[in-house]
């Protein structure tokens, strides 16, 4: 595994997220059963990867040095 990702885009901690927050409403009444928790993990999965991606463009449109290589070619 040698890639990497922020953490903010990784689907097993939304999941686990989801699950902790699923787990604590339980016992003030809100069910939130396995089909729902999936629905929202791809939801904000989704939601989570385009804000990203909007803010990586409107970083780079708002940048003001120039992107070079770490060989400084």
């Amino acid at each position: 595994m040698e890639e990497s990702k922020p953490i903010y885009l990784s689907k097993t901690v939304i999941a686990s997220v989801i699950v902790i927050v699923a787990t604590v409403l339980g016992p003030f009444g809100i069910d939130i059963d396995a089909g729902t928790q999936t629905q929202l993990v791809d939801f904000l999965l989704a939601i989570t990867t385009a804000v990203a991606g909007i803010v990586a463009i409107y970083s780079r449109v708002k940048a003001t040095k120039v992107i070079r290589s770490a060989k400084g070619e």
